[in-house]
């Protein structure tokens, strides 16, 4: 069962990933998906406190990857190769988020709400998958 879990969330985190590149791309390409993209761009700026929403959004994925990595720390002797591989991509996800969401602006990137919460969803998947595979070797330890 563990492993059936595994794999949905890496398929769910390329999506992901996959849906975050191709917004980029057509919002490049197509003048119809840059017209969408600041449509709801702006829609959502006036609705919702996005600053701050953003902020909260990193923050959470920061403690919940600290949580995973001291996790990890604590279970190091038990873990396998492919928990390791799996915690790295995890770190690099969780960083790549950070960097975006600081570093990149509205500006730079028009479809920036976008791709910024298809990378948040893909390092939460990721800290969820690394999550239960931390967990269930704790178990297994005891």
């Amino acid at each position: 069962m563990k492993k059936i879990v595994m794999v949905i969330c890496d398929i769910f985190t390329l999506a992901f990933l996959a849906g975050g590149y191709m917004i980029q791309y057509f919002t490049r390409q197509k003048l119809g998906m840059i017209r969408w993209i600041n449509f709801h761009t702006y829609k959502y700026q006036e609705v919702l406190p996005l600053d701050l929403l953003k902020h909260v959004a990193v923050s959470v994925v920061t403690i919940l990857g600290v949580f995973v990595i001291w996790r990890f720390a604590k279970n190091r002797a038990v873990l396998r190769l492919i928990d390791k591989i799996s915690g790295v991509i995890m770190v690099v996800l969780i960083l790549l988020y950070f960097g975006f969401t600081v570093f990149v602006s509205i500006e730079s990137t028009r479809a920036y709400y976008f791709i910024m919460s298809l990378l948040g969803m893909a390092a939460l998947v990721q800290v969820i998958k690394n999550l239960i595979g931390t967990g269930t070797k704790g178990h297994e330890e005891k």
